[in-house]
């Protein structure tokens, strides 16, 4: 038993030490380290591979969780941690983690799904909590609400967006408008794709009722627009390269609703011809992008 001013865990590391210890899953097991800070090791009844430490006198991680005195069948313990008020430095080392990435996204994909199925409004941080497999209070450390979430969900579609601007970017073999089209089939796969769909016609319902979720779509279209048109611009589409200009800007929104509606329509016709679509709007973008040709 290790003992003085450390903070221990088992030598084994994850569930095992807890199993080994003869401990029953989902019980809070506790250590007297002989100073004012103490840790708390639960072994996660859901099956989790990882021990969850923190300062005991907070609430259990699970509701059916109880604390037991088990000084005597700890295993053999090794320090985790120093002396003293651990959480401050600690947290701050923990959050220049890319585990902290991973958790992050681990919340997002879970509220994407829940997101898709129950919609924004029947979905609770809690239900959100039970699909990531952590915690409420573990998701409010990276989130403070539902719309901090979902501004995470539009910057990661942002993301996916701009991938493909630099795949145009680079495509300097043709002019512009055939370079964006030999990268319609990869954009249409990704935003006609069912969860996609579902997901991203939640988030605009909400944003029709909801003015922060609304601001978080602006904003995300304002710097995707911008990028896009200074691309084009620099490619020597020059009437859809003043995104301050409104003819240059209305032109530009032709791409977004022709867009916008396929992911619409495709509820309504899931089997639309592709190759067709594909060619008639580039017919019409050449009209539209190229007025005096």
């Amino acid at each position: 038993m290790a003992t003085g001013g450390k903070g221990c865990v088992g030598k084994h590391g994850g569930l095992s030490s807890a199993r080994d210890a003869g401990l029953c899953p989902g019980r809070l097991v506790t250590h007297q380290t002989g100073v004012p800070d103490k840790i708390g090791i639960a072994a996660c009844p859901d099956g989790l591979s990882r021990m969850r430490r923190r300062r005991l006198g907070s609430y259990p991680i699970f509701p059916h969780e109880t604390r037991l005195n088990v000084h005597s069948r700890m295993p053999t313990l090794i320090p985790i941690c120093s002396v003293g008020h651990w959480g401050a430095g600690a947290m701050r080392e923990r959050r220049t983690e890319p585990k902290a990435d991973m958790r992050r996204r681990q919340v997002v994909d879970a509220a994407a799904e829940c997101f898709r199925r129950e919609g924004f409004h029947g979905t609770s941080i809690a239900r959100i909590s039970q699909i990531a497999g952590m915690s409420p209070g573990h998701i409010y450390h990276y989130f403070d609400s539902k719309e901090t979430i979902v501004e995470a969900l539009v910057k990661q579609e942002e993301g996916d967006f701009a991938e493909l601007l630099q795949l145009l970017a680079e495509d300097t073999e043709v002019d512009f408008l055939d370079a964006m089209f030999r990268q319609m089939d990869e954009l249409l796969d990704r935003i006609l794709k069912p969860q996609r769909v579902a997901l991203m016609l939640e988030i605009a319902a909400e944003a029709a009722r909801n003015p922060r979720i609304a601001s978080i779509l602006q904003e995300s279209d304002r710097r995707l627009s911008q990028r896009f048109a200074a691309l084009a611009g620099a490619r020597g589409e020059t009437a859809i390269a003043a995104v301050d200009d409104p003819d240059s800007r209305a032109r530009l929104e032709i791409l977004a609703l022709l867009l916008s509606g396929l992911t619409l329509r495709s509820v309504h016709v899931p089997e639309i011809d592709r190759q067709r679509i594909v060619r008639s709007i580039k017919a019409i973008l050449a009209i539209v992008w190229r007025p005096t040709v």
